[in-house]
Order: C-alpha cells, then structure tokens, then sequence
C-alpha cells in the first residue's frame, strides 16, 4: 500500500492514473454503444439533428423543409429511414432550430452539435452514442480538479474511478441525448465557479464562466438549477454577484 501510495503521489504518478481510469472508462463505455437499439428519444435526436421534425401538428408540416407527413397508407419502414439521414446538401443550422421547435422542448445546442457530428461520423447507433460517450469521457479531467481543489489530491483519484463505472453514469454517458453534453458544461461551471471564489481569480475566467454558463442553459433547462447554486455560492464567498 506504501508503495502504491508513493507510486501516484508524484505528478507523473497522478497523471498516468488519471489517463489509466479514462482508458477504463472509455473502454466500458465503448463495449456498451450497442447494448441495444435506438429508443423513442434517441430516435428523435437522430431525426432533429439534420433537420427532420417528427412530432408537430399536421397543420405545422411542411414536406419541403424535411417534416414528416403521416401516409394514406402503410409504408415499409426502409422507408422511413430518410427521415435519420443528412440530405443533399445537408441541411442548415435554422432548420434545425425549426425541428428543435417543433419537436421538442429542450434548447438547440446539442441538435446544432450533432448536425456537425453526424456530418463526419455518419448517422448510425453507434455514432450517436460514441457522441455523447465523448463529452462523458471529457467531463472526468474537470471532475478530477473539482475534486482536488475540494477535497485534496487524495479525493481526486476515487471521484474519476467511481465515475467511469457508476452504473447510472455509464448509461447516460452513452444515452443518444444531450445529458452528457450538459455534465461536461455543468463540471465545467462548478470548477470555474470554485475557481472565480479565490483572491487569484483572472478576468478572463468570468467571460469563461458566462460562456460555459450560457451553453449549459442552452443544453437543458435543468442546468439552471446547478447555475442558481453557484451564483449563491458566489454571492456568499465575495459577498456580491
């Protein structure tokens, strides 16, 4: 145990730590992608991405704008395959707010991200998911130093390894939505925030925050309730916001 101890305790030590429980995690995350097929919400993020709304009232449906108009009659469901692709040319980033407007009720951002996405990586299970298990495996360098600055080098080690194989984490980290684009922005929020709360606090660091800020609230609407919580912590350690 002396050993091991001495082993990380060094820089070099904690680093190849760090990078051995982000394999681990990475690993677990991969072997998962296919742990089954697309759900409902997958389904939609898949569809919304290059502009397609799925869900909208039939007055609402424009088919020349990539919407889906319910047939007369049965169709095979190849068919409705054109519906989760990219068209030629792909479409536009308004028109992919116009299919978050229509379809959903969560903000834009992780739709505009994953139109560039599936651009590159292509529109397949795998491609969604490995999207999300990206941001996941982002969010444990931010987690390791909002552990260290907390709880000390001895807390950061134990926060990344109980992250890379938390059940829950695991399943979000490869949910085809935006839940693991919104970890990294809210990890990212909590360690500046932590970071603005010290006398050597940067300028530069308070554009930062707002940014992360503004993109976590543009992510999912939950990410407010952690923005509240760090304005409050602000407010009570400089005694202004």
């Amino acid at each position: 145990m002396t050993a091991l101890r001495s082993m990380i305790g060094g820089r070099g030590g904690r680093v190849a730590a760090l990078l051995a429980v982000v394999a681990l995690a990475a690993g677990l995350r991969v072997a998962l992608l296919d742990r089954q097929g697309l759900w409902a919400d997958e389904i939609f993020s898949l569809a919304i991405a290059p502009g397609h709304s799925l869900e909208h009232s039939a007055g609402e449906a424009d088919p020349s704008r990539g919407d889906y108009v319910e047939a007369s009659t049965p169709l095979p469901a190849s068919s409705l395959r054109r519906y989760l692709e990219h068209e030629d040319p792909p479409a536009g980033f308004s028109r992919v707010i116009r299919a978050v407007r229509l379809s959903d009720t969560s903000p834009p951002l992780y739709y505009l991200l994953l139109n560039g996405w599936t651009r590159w990586a292509g529109v397949s299970d795998s491609a969604l998911r490995l999207f999300s298990a990206l941001w996941a495996l982002a969010s444990m360098p931010v987690l390791w130093l909002i552990a260290r600055r907390v709880g000390g080098e001895a807390a950061a080690l134990p926060v990344v390894a109980l992250f890379a194989v938390n059940p829950l984490g695991l399943y979000y980290s490869d949910e085809g939505r935006m839940y693991s684009l919104m970890l990294f922005l809210v990890v990212g929020m909590v360690a500046l925030t932590l970071a603005l709360g010290t006398e050597e606090a940067k300028p530069w660091q308070v554009g930062l925050w707002t940014a992360v800020s503004a993109a976590a609230l543009l992510t999912h609407y939950f990410s407010g309730f952690v923005w509240m919580a760090c304005l409050v912590w602000l407010a009570t350690r400089l005694r202004r916001v």
